[in-house]
């Protein structure tokens, strides 16, 4: 189950029933976000805050917690992924096209895990994405 696998939710001792892990928000990887983000949005550039919203609480993110969250997918890929707060209107542009299968790979790629021998190594957005990430460190 997605949720447990991501340690947002536990199962009992007894196997019965489930409940929230609130600290397994705080291992949430902000890839995964930027996942449910751009699978989200489709093919538009911005998502406003209400969507995002939805999102968080997908992941049992307070309002504080999702904007940390959503300014570290910022810093992190600043080429791509923009948060603005300008006059009460929050929301995310994306300054690149990105699908979903993009930040997966490059989610694996980053874990030296890869989930499929037949995963396409070319992707030109993730070629942008990792050569960035070198020159930041």
């Amino acid at each position: 189950m997605l949720l447990t696998d991501l340690d947002l939710i536990r199962l009992s001792s007894d196997e019965k029933q489930y409940s929230f892990n609130i600290d397994g928000k705080h291992q949430l990887p902000v890839e995964i976000l930027l996942y449910a983000i751009v699978k989200e949005k489709g093919d538009t550039d911005n998502v406003d805050y209400d969507t995002l919203q939805l999102i968080g609480n997908v992941f049992c993110l307070n309002d504080m917690e999702l904007i940390n969250m959503l300014m570290a997918l910022q810093v992190k890929f600043p080429n791509i992924f923009r948060y603005t707060d300008t006059a009460g209107l929050r929301q995310v542009h994306f300054l690149k096209s990105l699908k979903p299968n993009e930040v997966l790979k490059y989610y694996y790629k980053m874990k030296n895990y890869s989930p499929s021998a037949n995963i396409e190594s070319g992707v030109q957005v993730m070629k942008n994405m990792s050569s960035h990430l070198m020159h930041r460190k």
